[in-house]
């Protein structure tokens, strides 16, 4: 499995003098990957099959990491399997994102596959009726 890993920018707190901090400090700059997100995104290919395993928790702040693994997977298989068995939630970002894939695999069915969600994430998808465009395995 290969992990996908942001580079992120995070404000570390300002300098202190020796009465504590200084007002007139900018705040520091730490350059790295940063654990600041809740998901984690692997991208496993065996065959003609790609498969994105997901962790945590799809949001705005996630949603980026999430498009860029199911891209990776796009490129490395005709078929993407998406597990989203450690997903603890999803909302509409996450779910615009899935369907970008889909728009992007020429709708295919087939091509984008949906794997092991939860009961609540399943839930979702039929309440928006995702679960007419989405091949959804359990």
């Amino acid at each position: 499995m290969r992990p996908i890993r942001p580079s992120c920018m995070a404000a570390a707190s300002a300098t202190e003098g020796p009465r504590g901090p200084s007002k007139d400090s900018e705040p520091s700059r730490v350059e790295g990957p940063l654990e600041l997100e809740s998901l984690e995104v692997s991208v496993v290919t065996v065959g003609q099959v790609a498969t994105v395993v997901l962790k945590g928790e799809i949001d705005p702040a996630t949603a980026d990491l999430f498009a860029e693994g199911l891209a990776q997977a796009s490129t490395q298989a005709p078929r993407v399997v998406v597990d989203m068995g450690g997903v603890t939630f999803i909302d509409s970002t996450g779910l615009r994102v899935l369907l970008e894939a889909r728009e992007r695999s020429g709708q295919n069915g087939e091509a984008l596959v949906i794997s092991a969600p939860s009961t609540s994430t399943r839930r979702l998808f039929e309440i928006s009726q995702l679960d007419e465009l989405f091949t959804i395995e359990p």
